[in-house]
């Protein structure tokens, strides 16, 4: 999988970043955002510490 991700993963990290930091709570706020953290952590949770 990690060799699937494109090759700047930079926006990639910072999401994943922040979903550490929110110990993988999205909130329940619907926005770009959210959803976009959710399919990390939906597609890619075995690249997040939580």
């Amino acid at each position: 999988m990690a060799n699937q991700l494109p090759e700047d993963q930079s926006l990639f990290n910072l999401y994943r970043k922040k979903i550490e930091d929110l110990d993988g709570k999205t909130g329940k706020d619907f926005n770009s955002e959210k959803l976009i953290m959710d399919q990390i952590l939906f597609g890619a949770r075995w690249s997040i510490n939580i």
